[in-house]
């Protein structure tokens, strides 16, 4: 049922009204359920508002927010829906009761070629680490230095550690990713050159930044052109 009483009638029903709603206050109140002052669009029936549909839910403050649409919105909103699980459907081969189980299939995959790829990636570096300080003249300190195109800055700190494992040296990497020029520098254990200081200079010339330990520091910067010269 819907009325129309003043802000002291409504007060006597224990309705709360807002002060912008004036001095008459209109009350929607489902019998035995529910009173509130609205001033919103009410059907007189539940026929009028037509399908209700639940799109979401979600914790807030202390309770739930409940997210739904009605009516032609309802039905446009199951229509969406419909779509994206034929097209899912047809880009996985499987029919729409089976997706949750092709979705899993497909992510347990994904996770053994990724667990597959860093394997493959760890022994690359590790074989690359090599060739490089083996290819290094000898010296004190040897000194190894060389940049590459792709290498995230993680793969680059990786080969790092390979190379100065291999032997007593000094790795300066430096490697073109993203857009941007990336630097690793790192010491052998037992030498006590800083790397820290070195790599400080080098970026200086990309007009980059950074920073680490005496005995491992990296850093970047966007002049990447200039990356040979770091």
């Amino acid at each position: 049922t819907v009325r129309t009483v003043s802000r002291a009638e409504a007060a006597g029903l224990g309705v709360r009204a807002p002060e912008e709603a004036g001095d008459t206050i209109r009350i929607v109140e489902a019998e035995g359920f529910d009173r509130q002052p609205c001033g919103g669009t009410h059907p007189r029936n539940t026929s009028e508002v037509g399908v209700v549909v639940v799109v979401g839910q979600e914790r807030y403050k202390g309770g739930t927010r409940v997210r739904f649409v009605c009516g032609d919105r309802a039905l446009a909103a199951f229509h969406q829906r419909q779509a994206i699980v034929d097209e899912t459907s047809a880009v996985l081969s499987s029919s729409p009761e089976s997706l949750p189980d092709a979705a899993r299939r497909l992510r347990e995959s994904a996770a053994e070629s990724d667990r597959r790829w860093r394997a493959l990636l760890e022994r690359a570096l590790e074989a690359e680490g090599a060739r490089l300080a083996d290819a290094a003249l000898p010296a004190d300190p040897t000194v190894v230095v060389s940049s590459f195109d792709g290498y995230a800055p993680a793969d680059l700190r990786a080969l790092a550690g390979h190379v100065v494992a291999r032997r007593s040296c000094l790795a300066l990497l430096g490697s073109r990713h993203e857009g941007r020029a990336h630097l690793v520098f790192a010491r052998s254990p037992g030498r006590t050159e800083d790397v820290a200081v070195l790599l400080k200079a080098s970026l200086a010339v990309l007009g980059g930044k950074g920073g680490g330990r005496a005995d491992l520091a990296q850093g970047g910067g966007d002049v990447v052109e200039l990356l040979d010269d770091a």
